[in-house]
């Protein structure tokens, strides 16, 4: 089973990212979009773990969870990786990154503690819009066609996603979900 720990968006802010997206498909000569319902922040990608470690990862999200309150976050500018001659688009991210960078550590902690190992990269949390994008223009002009808002990302609860393939699509399900401490 392949798994990561996200926060799920709420549907007004999911509606907006797929509007951006909408605009840099026009931008781009081909990629690998995220479907709407797939649109989350990751907090950990874990990957491919043995079914009978889920409950262990359960217990250490739900550690994680109640050592942080529920927090906002609002979306924020476009940006991307390069990745040779394409690149990974995505939205960032603004608010109390503080409480979301404390959820990041507090999850990989608990995680390290059941023996996945430590993330080796730094945590640079954004909405994934698209993968393997060739894109025709600048991002600079995605961005001028763009009307940004700040739409609010409120973060309450923290959920365990199963990422699978349904009748060849890849589909992102929530397997568990776990309230932050109240």
């Amino acid at each position: 089973m392949r798994v990561f720990v996200a926060i799920e968006l709420q549907e007004e802010v999911k509606g907006y990212l797929s509007r951006i997206q909408q605009i840099a498909v026009r931008h781009s000569s081909r990629g690998n979009f995220t479907a709407r319902d797939n649109l989350h922040l990751t907090v950990r990608f874990i990957g491919e773990v043995d079914l009978s470690l889920l409950s262990e990862i359960k217990a250490a999200i739900t550690a994680a969870a109640g050592e942080i309150k529920p927090f906002d976050l609002y979306t924020a500018g476009l940006g991307y990786f390069p990745r040779k001659n394409r690149v990974i688009l995505w939205t960032g991210v603004k608010g109390d990154i503080t409480s979301l960078r404390q959820l990041y550590a507090g999850v990989e902690k608990h995680l390290v503690r059941i023996g996945i190992p430590q993330e080796d990269r730094g945590y640079t949390p954004h909405l994934t819009l698209g993968r393997e994008i060739v894109l025709n223009s600048s991002v600079e002009a995605i961005e001028g066609e763009l009307r940004f808002e700040t739409k609010s990302i409120i973060v309450q609860r923290l959920s365990l996603m199963d990422s699978c393939r349904e009748d060849g699509k890849l589909v992102y399900r929530p397997i568990y979900v776990c309230p932050l401490m109240k």
